[in-house]
């Protein structure tokens, strides 16, 4: 019976994620729906059980794939709302992955928010990202490089990085 409540709960997600992703109208009032399958999926994902468990860790891996694609083709065309929607839910659904942040620091930077682009690059690199690299390479950054915080945060991956005598 809980198998079954957690496929229900997995289904629930993905066809309110859908009817939300191609529904810009109803993205507000489906947003706490999929909170809450989030929470749900989470819930079940720590069941004591391991087999009560499998069906909901899935559901998350899954669920995470579908949501952060979403965002990265709702970043591409530009759909920057669609996207940063997709990210924090991507952001909910795995806490401990860098790469929701990362992104969500790209579409803060696009849109011209230097202090939310900057907080979630620096919440990406406290969840593991580690390539200086690809902050000075990625075009979004473009606008933030000359900022000092920028500099810090890309000196702390540097020194991270840098081979130990």
């Amino acid at each position: 019976a809980r198998i079954e409540r957690q496929h229900a709960l997995t289904t629930a997600y993905f066809s309110t994620f859908v009817a939300m992703r191609d529904s810009p109208v109803e993205r507000g009032s489906l947003l706490p729906q999929l909170y809450s399958a989030v929470n749900d999926l989470k819930r079940g994902a720590t069941s004591k059980s391991r087999e009560e468990s499998k069906v909901p860790q899935r559901a998350i891996g899954h669920a995470f794939a579908q949501t952060y694609e979403a965002g990265d083709t709702a970043m591409r065309n530009k759909e920057y709302t669609l996207a940063e929607i997709c990210y924090k839910l991507a952001r909910e659904l795995r806490p401990d992955s860098p790469g929701p942040p990362f992104d969500l620091a790209r579409l803060q930077a696009v849109n011209g928010h230097k202090k939310q682009a900057l907080e979630a690059l620096r919440e990406s690199v406290r969840k593991g990202l580690r390539s200086a690299a690809l902050l000075r390479t990625t075009p979004e950054f473009d606008s933030l490089r000359a900022d000092p915080k920028f500099q810090q945060i890309l000196q702390s991956l540097e020194k991270e990085s840098a081979p130990q005598p």
